[in-house]
């Protein structure tokens, strides 16, 4: 089981499953309970009793008891106004998050369904842009709460910039990775200039709480409709055009940007010039995986910079294709 960073046993076993539900959620499993596979991060399990299927998520060890709750508040909220944001659901004592021998538990409605990655793109993408857009519009009436990240996109450095000492440290001087670092150098310089220009512009962006991890994965559909997003524990306020630039993946760029338009998201028709670079920023983003909390370098680093350095090459040439 991944345990923030790095490998560890799994953190709760069957049994004790079924005494936590029992104990802090009240419900009597009456079939041993289903490890859910598809979840790296955190644990969840299918939880079924007399009163209902549930699934219970066991959070990972570097989430603090704030910052879950502060995610379980954002799905509350949105959810009065989204019907696929899917709210946590209180324990015994009232409270939707729950300490039960030093592990924070969470318990959700189980919603039956398959995940985005086993639907058509065609079925899918139309879908996501207009389930963003009114989860936008939703989010940017909310607070910012204690544990929100008082940083945006605009407000930080390219990741990058973050990895890139310990990398220097750590990875044997190849040819390769000598390459490798040079074409990340000058990503990381332009983007970065970019991003100034940005803050120095004056130009309003606007901000809300955004999912933080909108992939095919964390998406649930039934009968190819999209009736849920999971998985919020990234939720936090940013600018909203830096989850819209996810546009770019999508068969048709232009057909997700004037569906997300057209579904009510706060962003106008002239904010599509950022989605490209946007984009990019959120690729450099991957680097995170190539060290162990900016420690040291991961095993695979070498290969996830190679990925990203892939997916930076084929964003430069869609968004030169599409004019961004």
């Amino acid at each position: 089981m991944w345990d923030g960073n790095q490998w560890g046993p799994l953190w709760l076993l069957r049994a004790q499953i079924v005494e936590a539900a029992k104990a802090s959620f009240g419900h009597v499993a009456h079939a041993p309970p289903t490890f859910m596979t598809e979840g790296l991060m955190n644990q969840s399990w299918r939880v079924d009793s007399g009163d209902g299927t549930y699934v219970m998520r066991v959070s990972r060890s570097d989430l603090s008891h704030e910052r879950v709750v502060y995610e379980h508040a954002v799905l509350g909220r949105l959810h009065h106004e989204v019907r696929e944001v899917v709210p946590a659901m209180p324990g015994l004592n009232g409270e939707t998050l729950q300490a039960w021998r030093g592990r924070l538990l969470s318990i959700f409605p189980y919603v039956h369904g398959v995940l985005g990655t086993e639907v058509e793109a065609d079925v899918r993408w139309p879908q996501v842009a207009s389930t963003m857009a009114r989860i936008h519009r939703a989010g940017t009436g909310l607070d910012r709460g204690a544990a929100d990240a008082p940083h945006t996109v605009l407000d930080k450095p390219t990741m990058w910039s973050t990895v890139r000492p310990v990398l220097q440290r750590d990875l044997p001087h190849t040819s390769e990775v000598v390459e490798l670092f040079r074409f990340l150098d000058g990503e990381a310089t332009e983007l970065e200039a970019w991003l100034e220009n940005l803050r120095t512009s004056g130009r309003f962006l606007p901000r809300g709480v955004v999912h933080g991890d909108f992939n095919p994965r964390n998406l649930i559909f039934d009968q190819d409709q999209l009736v849920a997003v999971i998985d919020w524990e990234g939720c936090h306020v940013d600018v909203l055009a830096y989850e819209a630039a996810l546009a770019i993946q999508a068969p048709d760029p232009m057909a997700f940007w004037r569906t997300y338009l057209e579904a009510g998201g706060p962003l106008t028709a002239a904010d599509v010039d950022l989605l490209g670079g946007l984009a990019r920023i959120g690729t450099l983003a991957e680097l995170q995986f190539t060290t162990d909390g900016g420690h040291r370098s991961k095993p695979w680093a070498v290969e996830v910079l190679r990925d990203v350095a892939h997916d930076l090459r084929r964003l430069r040439e869609r968004t030169a294709g599409l004019g961004l």
